[in-house]
């Protein structure tokens, strides 16, 4: 078993101001135990827990960084996904001050071709997909990390994999 909650936990001891872990109901109080017993009170205060249904994120949700981890396994809530970060990420623009706002997506490789699959989603969703695994992980081959971004139009999918997706593999 992972640590429940350590994308939050790590960028609250960065010390951003405001940090929202998302994750299922049945979950969120095993993340919010785990920064409990790991943060300072301090940082501890800059942290909120809530429910994030994919596809259908409230109108007032945004983010200037989406940190996802482990959540590329399942394709069939691939496109739900994609549309939860493209409107994160649409929403996080619009703070102030202005935001590049931008989402790292990691993940275990537990099935090949799961994270293309992902990244094709995510480029017909509207999404700059990034394949940023060899730059952030050089020499693994069972992690995978994305780098999006919300600045493409959404985009009808396209055969050519290899035009459409260049920087995968």
């Amino acid at each position: 078993v992972g640590l429940v909650g350590a994308g939050g936990l790590v960028v609250a001891m960065l010390g951003a101001q405001r940090v929202v872990c998302t994750d299922m109901p049945s979950v969120l109080p095993l993340a919010e135990e785990n920064c409990r017993d790991n943060l300072p009170p301090d940082a501890m205060q800059r942290l909120e827990f809530a429910s994030l249904p994919w596809g259908g994120h409230g109108a007032d949700a945004a983010a200037d960084l989406v940190i996802a981890s482990d959540v590329v396994y399942d394709p069939d809530a691939h496109s739900d996904l994609a549309r939860t970060i493209v409107g994160l990420l649409r929403g996080g623009a619009q703070l102030q001050p202005p935001a590049e706002p931008m989402a790292i997506v990691a993940s275990q490789v537990r099935e090949r071709g799961m994270e293309r699959q992902f990244a094709q989603v995510a480029a017909a969703a509207g999404l700059t997909v990034r394949d940023a695994s060899r730059e952030y992980l050089p020499g693994r081959r069972d992690m995978h990390v994305l780098v999006l971004s919300a600045t493409a139009a959404p985009q009808p999918r396209q055969r050519d994999r290899a035009s459409a997706f260049p920087m995968l593999p």
